[in-house]
């Protein structure tokens, strides 16, 4: 069980380090569109479309770093005066009621939504650029996997915890 865990902490991690990567390059597309907008008085389409995508990418990617590292957003004013044991059996009904459903029906739409991009080489219409919409709905696709899995994870954890008492 702990190997398994452990890979999936592992697949989050390089998905977190993808995700570093995804906004060092829109950091460069951005300055890059800034430079040949205002300095160059030359505009170009592409760096607006490019950084939507990459941003986009690190937010997805981002999710199940984030899952990973305990960083969403919780309540605390209503658990903190609980004990951990408690706390624990929350995570584990909230996450069979407001995690899964959501997260599992959705990985599986984006990788169909993926592969249909990937197989059809579907082109994003909505400017004049037409790129192509297999690198962002993979990006999508590949973020809810790691989110589905890391959230299996951590509930997996969660449930040691309440059954055993103890941590894994």
């Amino acid at each position: 069980m702990r190997k398994l865990l452990s890979v999936a902490d592992s697949i989050t991690v390089w998905a977190g380090r993808v995700g570093a990567v995804s906004a060092v390059a829109m950091v460069c597309v951005v300055s890059y569109g800034v430079f040949i907008r205002y300095v160059a008085h030359a505009p170009e389409l592409w760096p607006y479309e490019m950084t939507i995508m990459l941003g986009g990418s690190v937010f997805i990617i981002g999710l199940s770093y984030a899952e990973l590292k305990d960083a969403h957003v919780g309540v605390d004013i209503f658990t903190s005066r609980l004990s951990p044991r408690v706390v624990a059996i929350i995570n584990v009904v909230c996450a069979l009621l407001f995690l899964f459903p959501p997260v599992f029906f959705i990985t599986y739409i984006s990788i169909g939504w993926a592969w249909d991009a990937w197989v059809g080489g579907e082109r994003m219409a909505f400017t004049g650029w037409y790129p192509p919409a297999w690198p962002l709905r993979t990006m999508f696709a590949l973020g809810f996997f790691c989110l589905s899995l890391q959230g299996t994870a951590r509930f997996v954890r969660r449930l040691h915890y309440v059954v055993r008492g103890e941590s894994i």
